[in-house]
Parts: C-alpha cells; sequence; structure tokens
C-alpha cells in the first residue's frame, strides 16, 4: 500500500455538498411536498448507493485485483437496492436504503482491498454515512 497522505479538501467538500439532497427530503415534507419526496428522496439515494458501488470497482480495477469478491459484492449490494426502489414501496426502499449504506461503509472500513491510502477518508466516510442514515430515518419519520 502506499504511504498515507492527506485526503484532498475538494473531497470532503463534495461529500458535504452531497447531503443537502439527504436533507432536503425531510424539508419538501415538511413543506407539503410529501409525494415528490416520496420519489425524489430514494431516487437520489439509489444513485449514491450506485456511486459507490462503483468506486469499489475503480479501486478494484485501479489496483488490478484479480479476485471477483469486491465486484460480485458490489453488484449484490447495488441489485437489492435497485429492487427495493423498484418494486417496495418508498419506506421500504429508503429502509433498504439505509441499510445499503450501512453495508457499504462497512466494507469500506472492513475491506483490504479497498483500502484507501488517505488520512481522514475513512472518518469522512463514517461521518457522511451517519448523516445519510440519520436522513432516512428522518424520512422514515415522517413518511
Amino acid at each position: 500500500m502506499q504511504p498515507q497522505s492527506t485526503l484532498p479538501s475538494i473531497y470532503r467538500a463534495l461529500g458535504l455538498a452531497g447531503l443537502l439532497p439527504f436533507f432536503a427530503g425531510p424539508a419538501l415534507i415538511l413543506t407539503g411536498n410529501g409525494p415528490f419526496a416520496a420519489l425524489l428522496f430514494p431516487l437520489y439515494s439509489l444513485a449514491i448507493a450506485c456511486f459507490l458501488c462503483g468506486v469499489w470497482w475503480g479501486i478494484a480495477v485501479g489496483r488490478g485485483l484479480r479476485g471477483v469478491a469486491v465486484a460480485l459484492a458490489s453488484n449484490a449490494i447495488l441489485l437489492i437496492a435497485v429492487a427495493a426502489v423498484v418494486f417496495g414501496p418508498p419506506s421500504t426502499a429508503i429502509g433498504v436504503l439505509a441499510l445499503v449504506f450501512l453495508i457499504i461503509l462497512a466494507g469500506d472500513l472492513t475491506l483490504p482491498a479497498l483500502a484507501i491510502p488517505f488520512t481522514g477518508y475513512r472518518a469522512l466516510r463514517v461521518q457522511l454515512t451517519v448523516l445519510v442514515i440519520a436522513a432516512h430515518g428522518l424520512m422514515l419519520a415522517l413518511l
């Protein structure tokens, strides 16, 4: 593995900015736009889950990993998320997506193949995931 260097600040800024749509969902419900929030929130959540699963692929491909475990795991996680959004009501989709984010974080923190050589990356992932899951819980409470 490469020596540790500090995570560039743009990643923190983009991660924090990515939280805004998650908290727009509850705000929309509170302003009387519940049906729109029930559509928008799971779709945005799914988009971010797709992005994070794609990160797993990017890391694996970039490192020349020959094993297929990371690729299969990311595909399985994503298929579960897609199925929840396509086939379930918004409340089920939001609950499943919250679990998906927890599973992705667990992989980021524990799988050696996904270790990122930047100081601060794991802490940022934990912070963002806690807030994302909180937004999911808030949506579920308000729906």
